[in-house]
């Protein structure tokens, strides 16, 4: 009885978080503003983001610092989620945790690599310091790859970094390293869903994060052809080793002479199938349209509150991304009709 009653509360709470969510009016206003202090001034007055901005100066806000302000909603938002369930829940929170930390160190090592390290000063979440194991002061500080291992000494990806050590003068390998924080991310969640939940829901939750790596590895395949001409040999690195695609599919797709032929290679797949009723600007649009299509579709018709939870999570980063893009925009002044034509939401997306 009391489970059941947690898991209608999560659903119905997910269901009303995204009955919030920006729309199409909202984001024609955005669009339509001349500065990202207006931009910060009507999210904080006519949106879901209004809790978060409270405090703020809309007038001496800047562009990083509203970003990583707005990037605390899917933190929280699943936290509060969680509260309402009583399996895996929480241990989900631990996953956006997780790969919010990979994301900022990531963020760090190429800015480090770029001679832009000093930026990383407006990136760090701060409300990622009472969560995490990571120590971001240090980390911002560091001026080699010893520092940055030392800044993650008491966490897990210090041993996952380390092996990626350079020789020498050889340069880092940020793609590999990027792949194995995600690979290993990836499977503490397949571990959590098969150790915690049972039966159809386990199939389906298993089933949405492994079409959610179909999808983003296709796209970095597609990315890697389009401007590389890259073959499997030299893609494998850039791609995560899990998901449905089988390695021959992978390699297949890879392999073939044209992007256009990764297409059609990538629509014989299972996940592959939406791709034939996608529509999209550019290649970097392909993973989150098919994300976003596939999480509207569970988050309106699933039963099951774990992958209602998710979807209202992994729609709701989209959402972010878009006012991300729509900032930066505006920043680099870019014409309204051509950051619209970068966002991944129904009718102005198209």
């Amino acid at each position: 009885m009391l489970s059941s009653m947690a898991s209608n509360a999560v659903l119905s709470k997910a269901r009303a978080m995204y009955g919030k969510r920006l729309t199409e009016k909202d984001y024609l206003e955005l669009l339509s503003c001349k500065s990202v202090s207006d931009v910060a001034g009507y999210l904080k007055t006519k949106t879901h983001y209004s809790n978060l901005l409270t405090e703020i100066s809309e007038a001496s806000i800047h562009r990083g610092q509203l970003e990583t302000i707005i990037k605390k909603k899917s933190f929280i938002d699943l936290s509060s989620l969680c509260r309402y369930e009583i399996t895996a829940g929480d241990r989900f929170a631990d996953y956006i945790l997780e790969k919010t930390e990979i994301e900022q160190i990531m963020r760090y090592i190429t800015l480090m690599g770029a001679n832009r390290a000093d930026e990383y000063l407006f990136e760090i979440p701060k409300y990622l310091e009472s969560h995490t194991k990571v120590n971001f002061n240090a980390l911002r500080k560091s001026k080699s790859f010893d520092d940055i291992i030392e800044a993650l000494k008491d966490t897990k990806y210090k041993r996952i970094i380390e092996q990626f050590r350079p020789i020498e003068d050889e340069l880092l390998n940020y793609a590999s390293i990027e792949n194995a924080l995600y690979t290993e991310m990836y499977q503490n969640v397949f571990k959590i869903i098969n150790s915690k939940l049972r039966g159809n829901e386990r199939k389906q939750l298993l089933e949405l994060f492994n079409l959610l790596i179909d999808y983003s590895n296709f796209t970095k395949i597609y990315r890697l052809k389009t401007f590389s001409n890259f073959n499997y040999d030299k893609i494998k690195d850039y791609i995560i080793p899990l998901g449905t695609i089988s390695k021959k599919h992978i390699i297949d797709i890879c392999n073939a002479e044209t992007p256009d032929l990764c297409v059609s290679y990538m629509r014989k797949t299972t996940a592959g199938r939406l791709l034939s009723r996608l529509e999209y600007n550019n290649f970097n649009q392909i993973d989150k349209k098919l994300r976003y299509i596939t999480c509207v579709k569970k988050m309106r018709f699933s039963v099951y509150p774990k992958i209602v939870m998710l979807s209202y999570i992994f729609l709701l980063e989209i959402e972010i991304s878009n006012v991300i893009v729509i900032t930066e925009g505006i920043r680099y002044q870019l014409p309204s009709n051509q950051i619209a034509e970068l966002l991944i939401i129904p009718n102005i997306s198209k």
